[in-house]
């Protein structure tokens, strides 16, 4: 590819097949490539058809007769003063499989004949490019709580990394919707947004907006399981107890007769499930009955009852790294761009914020879960809400951007360089022009820090 102040050829880009060491040019277009402006290439191989596209435009289409088998790709630069690369991304595409049948097979052993092998999770999936595999979710509490639309934001806000979603029009026919659900970065935009293609009279925006930042987040409400062990002696009469915790599950009762004969075990089982057991529990009572035929325990006698408790638990995840850097911030340290989207640190020590900690708290309702599901959310949480993002607002007249894209943008009006946006929504404007052909004007909102409500708003039809 040669620019315009390139020396052997000037505003051209070239293909060349190398095969053992040897490249041989298959095919070249002409492009518009000022010296120091940004731009992206991308280069798609699919069974033998090379497509190159410059800023989202196809320049080059290509038919390999004898397409190399599949391996491995990378960069080649051989510039003789070297070039300047922002952004590399590569991307295998998955297997074709129409007309195949998938077919699993797990072969369960243990290295202990006394346990029973058990599979906690298995995943066999096929399906479009545009629904990727998330998080497994431990748990979730949505059961007749949540409309659709909010039970797709949870998923999205805990996945790892972070997802969008949105009910986008299906490029093939634009009265029919398809459900997009992919990670944060997966759709590059075909092009760079730059000062210059802010092409109308509407002067760009950049708000700073972290409504829900936070940097030390705490899930309560969860439960954990813990052992626990409670003794109960009798008076007499009383036939059942109560434990300190709610029961997940008993592991031994034991019985004593002060000063007389040793501890002996007792039979346990489920209340209103088992029969014949000395002592009946349920999962999630802290209430322990004895047999209704037995005999109530005296006051020389004492049960002992081991189970696992379900137990309140908080779950705590922090990020230290982001609540130091949010210190200097907040004592008044600032910012000050450098070329090529470095900085640095001015303090000003006369603000009155020195005393800060950095640490901002949040917490995320975590009930009905246990505690891997409230770790996992938690974790989530501080990795979505920690970020201080700016959210981006323009208008251009130049078309292929859309929901859920990542936008590098170089805007060094506002600091901005090399940076991504994602696309939060696109409103198209329709105008007629003086020769009676229409103007379309493209009003895009995009943001590096998450929104409140729905990450991504829906197109309306």
């Amino acid at each position: 590819m040669f620019d315009a102040s390139a020396v052997a050829a000037q505003n051209v880009i070239r293909l060349f097949k190398r095969v053992g060491g040897v490249g041989t040019q298959q095919a070249s277009s002409a492009i518009s490539f000022v010296r120091g402006t940004p731009h992206r290439i991308r280069l798609d191989v699919q069974a033998g058809v090379v497509t190159v596209k410059f800023d989202g435009v196809q320049v080059i289409s290509w038919t390999d007769g004898s397409p190399l088998a599949a391996g491995k790709f990378g960069l080649l630069e051989n510039s003789a003063t070297g070039g300047r690369f922002y952004n590399i991304r590569m991307q295998p595409y998955g297997d074709l499989l129409a007309g195949k049948l998938i077919y699993s097979r797990v072969t369960l052993t243990s290295t202990d004949p006394t346990l029973t092998p058990q599979l906690q999770d298995l995943i066999v999936v096929a399906h479009d490019p545009n629904i990727a595999n998330g998080t497994l979710i431990p748990k979730t509490a949505w059961q007749f709580q949540q409309q659709i639309s909010s039970c797709l934001d949870d998923l999205a806000k805990q996945c790892n990394p972070l997802f969008w979603w949105a009910f986008s029009p299906d490029i093939n026919n634009p009265y029919k919707k398809s459900l997009k659900f992919l990670p944060f970065g997966s759709t590059p935009a075909p092009w760079i947004l730059t000062g210059n293609d802010i092409q109308t009279n509407t002067a760009p925006t950049v708000r700073n907006i972290a409504d829900l930042y936070g940097n030390r987040f705490y899930g309560p409400n969860a439960t954990d399981v813990v052992a626990k062990s409670k003794s109960f002696t009798g008076d007499g009469t009383s036939t059942s107890f109560d434990l300190d915790f709610p029961v997940d599950s008993i592991t031994g009762i034991t019985f004593k007769t002060a000063n007389v004969g040793a501890i002996s075990s007792k039979t346990f089982g489920v209340r209103n499930v088992d029969t014949g057991k000395d002592w009946y529990y349920q999962v999630g009572s802290t209430l322990i009955t004895q047999d209704a035929g037995a005999v109530a325990l005296n006051q020389l006698q004492t049960v002992t009852v081991s189970y696992n408790g379900q137990v309140p638990y908080t779950a705590t995840a922090e990020d230290k790294a982001e609540q130091t850097n949010y210190q200097l911030l907040e004592t008044g340290a600032t910012f000050v761009m450098r070329p090529f989207g470095q900085s640095t640190l001015v303090f000003n020590p006369n603000n009155s914020g020195w005393n800060s900690s950095g640490i901002v708290e949040r917490s995320i309702d975590c009930t009905g879960l246990n505690k891997a599901a409230a770790d996992t959310l938690t974790a989530q949480a501080l990795a979505r809400y920690k970020v201080r993002g700016r959210t981006l607002s323009f208008k251009t007249l130049r078309p292929g951007l859309a929901t859920g894209q990542v936008l590098t943008v170089f805007f060094s009006q506002f600091g901005i360089m090399d940076k991504a946006f994602l696309i939060n929504h696109v409103i198209l404007s329709f105008a007629t022009k003086a020769d009676g052909t229409q103007l379309i004007t493209y009003q895009v909102e995009c943001s590096e820090t998450p929104f409140i409500g729905s990450f991504i708003k829906l197109f309306q039809a």
